[in-house]
């Protein structure tokens, strides 16, 4: 997954898998959900932007797996980096039951824990603008 957007990997019953590329965005989300049935399981990675996708498709299906892909070798040591190999190991795994997941903090738990963050950046900018500030008044 990217910013602008994502590669997923559908398998089907008979083993048979298709690749498809959609934008991240209201409507490529809302395309990608279209193709969803309610016992489908989800693998995504673990980035930045995963809890927004996660938010959006929890309702959707039966399961969504966020992958720590530090501890998920397939994807840390490939050789073949690109989205479309991702996206079908992430499928192929997810179907063995063999993806090393990373709990997904509620709602309330992420919202805290920007505003630390953002409270954190605030204090080392005014600790830094002091310092400075220091410094230019010394002779």
């Amino acid at each position: 997954m990217h910013k602008t957007n994502f590669v997923a990997c559908f398998i089907e019953a008979d083993d048979a898998q298709r690749l498809e590329t959609y934008p991240l965005t209201r409507d490529g989300l809302a395309r990608f959900i279209a193709h969803l049935d309610a016992a489908d399981e989800l693998a995504v990675e673990a980035t930045q932007n995963v809890h927004y996708f996660y938010d959006q498709l929890k309702a959707h299906v039966s399961r969504v797996v966020v992958v720590d892909t530090y501890r998920f070798g397939v994807i840390a040591k490939s050789k073949k980096k690109t989205d479309k190999a991702d996206a079908t190991a992430l499928a192929r795994f997810l179907k063995l039951g063999w993806l090393p997941e990373v709990s997904v903090p509620s709602e309330q738990v992420r919202t805290l824990r920007q505003l630390l963050q953002a409270r954190e950046t605030l204090s080392l900018d005014a600790h830094q603008a002091q310092e400075h500030g220091a410094c230019r008044l010394l002779p």
